[in-house]
Formats: structure tokens, sequence, C-alpha cells
């Protein structure tokens, strides 16, 4: 079953956050919580996967994917916040423009950047491929 679409472009996914073509937007605070449950989930799997010497770059990208920090862009490239809110790094290919990719000190390559960026498409994944339950779905759009 797919998520729920209304007449504004919009799907309903898993715990009731809102998919736009390129945000997540959240519901009341269930719904937060529930999302904020998903990251954490992608995040521990991602533990399990990436080298160790990653150490506190999870979860710096865990912090930039819960802050809203991810975005796709129209020419496929990704967007991603820093802890400096006045910057912000690309993501082309496998590759990153932070210092910390460009100068190869993230272990194979493993900056929070793209961290983010793959917790993020996960978590997208994961809110796209599980509907609400029959008791919550939205309401619907009619257009006027």
């Amino acid at each position: 079953m797919s998520p729920a679409s209304t007449t504004t472009g919009e799907a309903y996914g898993h715990a009731g956050v809102r998919l736009r073509e390129r945000a997540l937007t959240m519901a009341p605070a269930t719904a937060r919580q529930g999302y904020r449950a998903l990251v954490g989930q992608v995040a521990e799997k991602a533990r399990t996967i990436l080298p160790t010497a990653v150490n506190g770059r999870i979860e710096s990208a865990v912090k930039l994917v819960l802050q809203g920090d991810v975005e796709l862009l129209d020419d496929g490239t990704i967007k991603v916040g820093s802890s400096d809110p006045t910057r912000y790094y690309h993501l082309i290919g496998q590759a990153c423009t932070c210092t910390d990719f460009t100068q190869q000190k993230a272990p194979s390559g493993c900056c929070k950047h793209r961290i983010a960026a793959g917790i993020d498409k996960r978590v997208r994944e994961l809110l796209a491929a599980t509907p609400l339950p029959e008791t919550a779905q939205p309401p619907r759009v009619i257009a006027s």
C-alpha cells in the first residue's frame, strides 16, 4: 500500500509525517517522536555498517537530519547544513565539498554530511513505504 496522496502533491507516510517533493513536515508531537525514533533506528543500523573510526560523525549527522538540514536539489545534488548555521556543503555523487572529505580526514570518506544524506535518504524511503493506519488517515484536500 502506498502513502495516501492529496491533490496538493503531498503524501503521508509513517507516523503522520507529511512528505513533499523535497521537504519533510511534521504533524503534532506524536509524529515528531515517531520520526525521531525512525531516525534513531536508521542511525543505529549505520553504526553497525560504517567503520568504527567515524566516531562522533554519526551523532553529528543525526543532528543535521533532525534539524532538517538535508535538502535534495533540482540538479540532483544534496545540500547539507553544518554545525555553523551560516555554512552548507554540497554532495555531488559520492563526493562532499567539506574539508573533512576533501582533505581525506573522514574515514573511508564518511564525513558527517555524507552520513546525514544517507540517513535522510533511508528515512524518506521508510516513510514513503509505510502507510498510516486506516483510523489515522489525514483529511482529504478538496480543491476549490
